[in-house]
């Protein structure tokens, strides 16, 4: 029924109650707007106890009648509120589905942003919204479908780049989202990237979902160009980023336009202008994988996982869980060996895994390939056993590559598994290191100093210098500048060693040429020193395992078992003219250690460059007034420079000689024991007491 209007002037305050008002009396709709004042209504003079579900249909009330500042929680209902009354006072611009296939844009005011137009389905127009006003942004993708539909996604079509503008403090959070980038092109967004990240400073990127890159580009590219608003310069500093997983899906490598170029990264740093430097950021990347997958076949197209491109990237932390079907490089620092690289980034990565199109291909990938200076990269590498997965073959050259400009790279190989041609490639001494296991397999290795050079007379760097103080002068004291090689197993005649080695072309394993072994004669006691031989191996010809050269034993004697050494004799008489130098055929062999003489001709041939030691003895059968006993080299008589001409004369009616003399011979001279006499006629010289002895001195 119709009410008549009553004035409340002439209502006391309490005249009317609510035991003396059916429910339902009073309808909304019989209420002219602003019959009631509600600025005449004191705070908490109505309560939410006091109305009955349903009695008040917000429907059938204006926008902020009601203030929501003067009502206890639960009140009025929320469920019936609409979307913008939602979102609009948690001051964020908000990108949501609001149909299966429908994004909408909603403002801090709960009005909507028009995008008339859009290559991004309103993704970029939300972005520079939020951004040119000054709100953070927030994107949700799920929860369209019906409950229990698991593949429920939000999905949203880019055919243009989407451009994340310069920023200053602000927040951009993405959940549940998939960025496909993609066009009807045949290399579908050709070499435009897919997200791309202009300056940004105190900016916070959250992205929980995938981009997925269709195209010769790069997936996700920074590339700080235009100055952030507050501090006016361009740069990408103090800022976080994180994404979740990076698809590197279609034409990659395979296009025209990616060939003998950097592109074609799954995330790539960049820098079209000069002096925009990216540091002190923290970038988190999930899995960036490079390939494709159509059941049962992956397709790779990405030729790097992350490349720094960018020569004033400094000082960043980059966290990534894995770096997959890359076909050149997980991780490109640098471009050029011309150009400065990228230094003093940290790179955390769980595992790289490098892939080759076909089993026959060459391995031509690395796990790292830098050009920078003075970064720290810890990762695992791995070929994946060499097999196929999906039809493509796990397989890489080196874990790590440096090249010529590479300056005090710092690596950590957690494991490397399958490198078909050893841990490193270096082209360069620029103090990289690299540890695997633990264990340094590349580098210096420096103990007590920081300084790697030496001077031989030529100079240049020593791979181990260890730098201690002893102010010790006696030899036998010397501990604080020492290097000590120990065996705990102390049982009798063990051995601890030094040996020297070349690595196979293959890399493995280390051929030893030379080794010092020191052996132990006793079984250790407690407090005692042990006392030992040491002794020198070395491998005497190509292809031959080291043998025992020399033995510096424990008493102090050096004995050299292979060093050369000849005594020979006559075996018979032989007839000497009386005036001439008569070569002795020596002819009977006492001893020739180094198979060094030729009993044929009687020579004894140098083996080596040297001092050699020559005795001669000739004996005549009878009386002579002179006899003359010498040594000839390369065939030289007396009288020649070369010749040796001491010739030893006994004095009349003598019956023998004796010459000793040390002669430098090359290797490859020979030697030849000469005498003659001064006798009138032809004697004979003795068998059996005319005698020669060589052997080297040093």
């Amino acid at each position: 029924m119709g009410l008549t209007q009553v004035s409340t002037d002439g209502v006391k305050n309490d005249a009317i109650t609510k035991t003396k008002i059916p429910a339902n009396q009073i309808e909304a709709s019989e209420l002219a707007d602003n019959a009631v004042d509600t600025s005449a209504i004191a705070d908490d003079a109505v309560t939410a106890t006091k109305i009955a579900n349903g009695a008040i249909n917000n429907a059938q009330l204006a926008d902020s009648i009601l203030s929501s500042t003067k009502y206890q929680d639960g009140s009025i209902q929320t469920s019936k509120l609409t979307t913008a009354a939602k979102n609009a006072e948690d001051g964020l611009v908000k990108f949501l589905r609001t149909s299966v296939g429908t994004f909408t844009i909603i403002t801090p005011d709960g009005s909507t942003v028009s995008t008339s137009g859009t290559t991004t389905e309103g993704l970029q127009e939300a972005i520079n919204y939020a951004n040119n006003n000054g709100f953070d942004f927030y994107c949700a993708g799920g929860g369209i479908e019906a409950d229990g539909t698991a593949t429920d996604v939000g999905v949203i079509s880019c055919s243009t780049t989407l451009q994340i503008p310069a920023c200053q403090l602000r927040s951009f959070v993405f959940k549940s989202i998939t960025l496909d980038f993609n066009t009807a092109a045949n290399n579908g967004m050709g070499t435009s990237p897919g997200l791309k990240f202009d300056s940004f400073m105190m900016m916070d990127f959250d992205f929980t979902g995938q981009i997925v890159y269709h195209g010769v580009g790069n997936a996700v590219e920074f590339d700080p160009v235009n100055n952030v608003p507050l501090d006016g310069s361009p740069a990408q500093v103090d800022s976080r980023i994180k994404i979740d997983t990076i698809a590197y899906v279609e034409h990659g490598i395979e296009g025209p336009s990616a060939q003998n170029s950097p592109d074609c990264s799954c995330v790539k740093l960049a820098r079209s202008t000069g002096g925009a430097q990216v540091s002190r950021n923290h970038f988190f990347f999930g899995e960036v994988n490079g390939s494709g997958f159509s059941n049962p076949t992956v397709t790779l197209h990405a030729r790097n996982g992350i490349s720094i491109a960018h020569q004033g990237a400094f000082g960043n932390i980059f966290d990534i869980s894995g770096i997959h079907h890359v076909t050149e490089a997980g991780i490109l620092m640098g471009y050029a060996t011309n150009v400065a690289g990228p230094y003093g980034n940290t790179f955390r990565v769980g595992l790289i895994e490098p892939f080759k199109k076909e089993s026959s291909d060459a391995n031509i990938a690395f796990g790292l390939k830098s050009y920078g200076n003075r970064n720290d990269y810890n990762f695992a590498i791995t070929n994946n056993g060499g097999g196929a997965m999906g039809s493509r073959y796990g397989s890489f050259s080196h874990a790590v590559k440096f090249e010529s400009n590479a300056l005090q790279e710092n690596v950590f190989l957690r494991r490397s598994e399958g490198a078909s041609s050893g841990f490193v490639n270096n082209d360069t001494t620029n103090d990289n290191v690299v540890n695997h296991d633990g264990s340094l397999v590349h580098g210096f290795a420096l103990i007590g100093t920081t300084q790697k050079s030496v001077f031989n007379g030529a100079g240049g760097n020593s791979k181990m210098v260890v730098v201690g103080t002893d102010t010790a002068t006696n030899v036998v004291s010397n501990v604080n500048s020492s290097i000590t090689i120990a065996n705990t197993d102390g049982t009798a005649n063990n051995l601890v060693g030094l040996h020297f080695a070349r690595e196979d072309n293959d890399g493995a394993p280390h051929y030893c040429g030379a080794s010092i072994v020191a052996q132990f004669k006793e079984a250790q006691t407690d407090s005692t020193y042990p006392s030992a031989d040491l002794n020198f191996l070395t491998s005497h010809a190509h292809g031959n395992a080291p043998r025992l050269s020399a033995t510096l034993r424990r008493e102090g004697h050096l004995t050299l078992p292979y060093q050369p050494f000849v005594m020979v004799g006559r075996s018979t008489n032989q007839s000497i003219p009386n005036t001439t130098g008569t070569i002795i055929a020596f002819d009977s062999e006492h001893y020739d250690r180094g198979n060094c003489h030729n009993h044929t001709n009687g020579r004894f041939t140098a083996p080596v460059d040297g001092v050699y030691q020559v005795n001669v003895q000739v004996q005549y059968t009878g009386n002579i007034n002179q006899v003359h006993a010498g040594c000839q080299r390369n065939g030289s008589h007396p009288g020649v420079s070369a010749t040796f001409d001491s010739w030893c004369n006994y004095g009349d009616n003598q019956r023998g000689g004796y010459f000793a003399q040390a002669i430098y011979c090359s290797a490859g001279d020979y030697l030849e024991g000469v005498t003659y006499h001064s006798n009138g006629s032809a004697r004979e010289l003795e068998a059996g007491r005319t005698k020669m002895t060589i052997y080297l001195l040093g």
